[in-house]
């Protein structure tokens, strides 16, 4: 066999997430079959039935895409795209001349590119490629129908890959041979050959399950079918058992054959003279159940996408537009309503001797004893950084491969050629790696190819930790150098800040190796001075006071004076400012006001009056060095005709009358420097 060489764009089956009998059938909604006949599903059965240009007297293929729009369908010669346009043909024959049977097999996800394998006329089989998106989206048929083996019988099947991005397309030689052809995305491989089973020459149907494990085939002139093994890695075939021919009737001559959806049964149907429909027990072939019988000859039976079963069957021989449908096929020994003439195909067409051929197995499912790969991946961490431990771990194909090896692309280190299947390593050199997983299974190798770009970790310094005088930024940052960076706080990610105190971090990344740094900020305490608020002095008497800042600064300066030492003596009032420089290199001042303060002097006069002649016009005290005053005045009565608080209260006597009048007066200064009040009361004489 040739060396299978996968690139890394093929390793998607390693992604695979599907699951045997989990895939969508979306592809059965459009059916293209007999002569010119055509019908159309949805879940709840036939929707439709009309016309299409497509003559298959015994096979065809068609494909619908998964928005429900038929793409592609094909004889086995003429091809036809979307809206009728024919592609081209495969042979040099006319259209309306089709082959034995054909399968369509998509070539990537987009649903663009086809490998199309049909069974011609001369029992060959053969492979060609359609690329709908060629020739500005009208589509290309490849014309070299190549040949790949001959000598076959009339019918065909295929199977996905259990991990591969390929198909195997399964036919019979007119001998005892199977061949099993892997068709890949860009080709195909020599076949694999098994030998077993019973001679065959007139084939009347080949299928598989929908688990893709199983196939059965039909020998339509020698009256048996036999059922297989199918191996979906290695495309073996094995263990025949041959089902038991039904009592009942006398049925003979098997033809069209399907699966049950849940492949829990397989239908038959005996289709010469007295035609039955037989299902077996695919737990025990032994066990059947004739579901239907009619006089009429049921050529061949398909499962649709509402999951039901439906009968293409003759006229008196002849084939017809009679489509019937067995409701229910997952049921067994019963319980399968059967409805006759449940869609009646267009007038001028019939439908021949077989339904299109689908793929039953679209999505692989697992090999036998591997369980589902899922997300998995070679690569189960996303380390690559050369000072971080890689993981590779290929452990769970140990079952589908017989065994592997690996190659590191790293010569010298003793775990560069291993077969372990999980590897957990370090790369030492910053520089780009091809890595190859040798997988070696039935014979052949699989090559993976993958590459990793390793990196050295960043290295990142912020700087020491530090501290910060009050009010003072720290700038902080590092060269832009890296292919991102991060701050934990979430800031905008820039190269430098200022950052008041706190505690700040950052993350950069030199592709998906990363380094954090951290700094912390904090604050020196506020600097106080010792100096208090203020300080009094009788200037007029040439007092001086002392201002002392405190001991334990670096430095001095005071303002008005200029002096440079701790304490200054002054002895005139106005505001003094010390600034202090402290060992921390931090600043900080001190403020405080000499007041005038002088002994309170106060004269009471007895009279006044309100005559505005600018003489004795009001009554106040004379005093000096007052910081407040309060003064009422009753009449002779005791009645309060005035009060007046503040340090220049003065009354003008309006509206009184001449004559004596009391007054309280209480005055608030210092004497000794000590705050005092005095309270006064006396009379006032008013003259007008």
């Amino acid at each position: 066999m040739a060396l299978r060489s996968i690139v890394t764009a093929a390793f998607l089956w390693m992604l695979s997430t599907l699951q045997v009998n989990g895939q969508v059938d979306y592809e059965r909604t459009h059916w293209v079959f007999g002569r010119n006949a055509k019908l159309s599903f949805d879940a709840n059965g036939i929707t439709a039935t009309g016309t299409a240009p497509l003559n298959a007297y015994t096979g065809s293929a068609c494909y619908t895409n998964k928005d429900g729009d038929l793409i592609l369908y094909t004889n086995g010669n003429a091809v036809y795209g979307e809206s009728e346009n024919l592609l081209g043909t495969l042979e040099t024959l006319s259209p309306d001349q089709g082959s034995f049977d054909a399968v369509i097999l998509p070539a990537n996800e987009e649903e663009t590119k086809f490998n199309i394998v049909a069974i011609n006329t001369q029992n060959e089989v053969k492979h060609a490629f359609v690329d709908l998106e060629a020739n500005n989206g009208t589509g290309l048929l490849a014309v070299n129908f190549l040949p790949i083996v001959g000598n076959v019988t009339a019918n065909l099947t295929a199977v996905k890959h259990c991990f591969l991005d390929a198909y195997w397309v399964i036919c019979s030689g007119r001998s005892d041979l199977f061949y099993s052809i892997l068709v890949k995305s860009d080709g195909f491989e020599e076949p694999v050959v098994s030998k077993i089973g019973t001679s065959r020459i007139t084939v009347g149907d080949f299928v598989t399950n929908h688990a893709g494990d199983q196939l059965a085939i039909s020998e339509f002139n020698d009256n048996w079918v036999e059922v297989f093994d199918f191996d979906k890695r290695c495309g073996t075939i094995s263990n025949t058992r041959r089902l038991a021919l039904p009592d009942a009737g006398n049925p003979d001559h098997p033809h069209g054959m399907t699966f049950a959806p849940n492949d829990r049964s397989l239908y038959v149907a005996y289709s010469y003279q007295q035609s039955s429909l037989v299902q077996y027990d695919m737990d025990d072939l032994s066990v059947y159940f004739n579901c239907y019988s009619s006089t009429q000859n049921i050529n061949d039976v398909a499962i649709a996408i509402d999951g039901q079963l439906y009968m293409n069957v003759h006229q008196d021989n002849i084939p017809s537009r009679r489509i019937h449908q067995l409701q229910n096929p997952n049921a067994k020994t019963g319980g399968h309503p059967i409805v006759e003439d449940v869609a009646t195909l267009v007038t001028g067409t019939n439908g021949a001797f077989e339904f299109p051929n689908f793929v039953a197995n679209k999505t692989g499912g697992t090999c036998e004893g591997l369980p589902s790969p899922g997300n998995r991946s070679i690569l189960v961490n996303n380390n690559r950084c050369i000072d971080k431990e890689v993981f590779f771990d290929a452990s769970w194909t140990t079952d589908a491969c017989d065994s592997i090896r690996w190659n590191f692309d790293d010569p010298g280190k003793p775990d560069n050629n291993t077969n372990d299947p999980q590897i957990r390593r370090y790369f030492d050199t910053e520089r780009i790696y091809n890595v190859e997983c040798y997988l070696f299974y039935c014979g052949e190798v699989d090559t993976v190819h993958f590459t990793i770009d390793m990196k050295a970790p960043p290295s990142i310094n912020l700087g020491n930790d530090t501290t910060l005088c009050a009010g003072q930024l720290l700038g902080i940052g590092i060269e832009l150098n890296y292919d991102s960076m991060r701050w934990r706080d979430g800031a905008n990610p820039g190269p430098f800040r200022l950052v008041p105190p706190g505690t700040y971090a950052l993350t950069v990344y030199n592709g998906q190796c990363a380094a954090t740094d951290e700094i912390t900020v904090d604050v020196y305490p506020d600097i106080w001075t010792e100096l208090e608020a203020e300080y009094r002095i009788c200037d007029l008497e040439q007092e001086t006071v002392k201002l002392d800042a405190g001991a334990g600064f670096v430095s001095y300066k005071w303002t008005p004076t200029g002096d440079t030492t701790q304490w200054i003596i002054v002895q005139e009032i106005g505001e003094y400012i010390v600034i202090v420089d402290a060992f921390t290199g931090c600043t900080g001042d001190g403020r405080t006001i000499v007041k005038r303060t002088c002994d309170l002097d106060v004269f009471i006069p007895n009279s006044f009056s309100p005559n505005n002649d600018g003489l004795n016009d009001v009554f106040q005290i004379k005093a000096e060095f007052v910081e407040d005053q309060e003064m009422r005045i009753y009449n002779r009565w005791g009645e309060e005709i005035y009060h007046e608080n503040d340090i220049n209260a003065a009354w003008d006597g309006s509206a009184m009358p001449p004559g004596v009048y009391l007054y309280q007066i209480e005055v608030k200064g210092f004497q000794n420097k000590r705050p005092i009040t005095l309270r006064k009361a006396g009379t006032v004489h008013l003259v007008r």
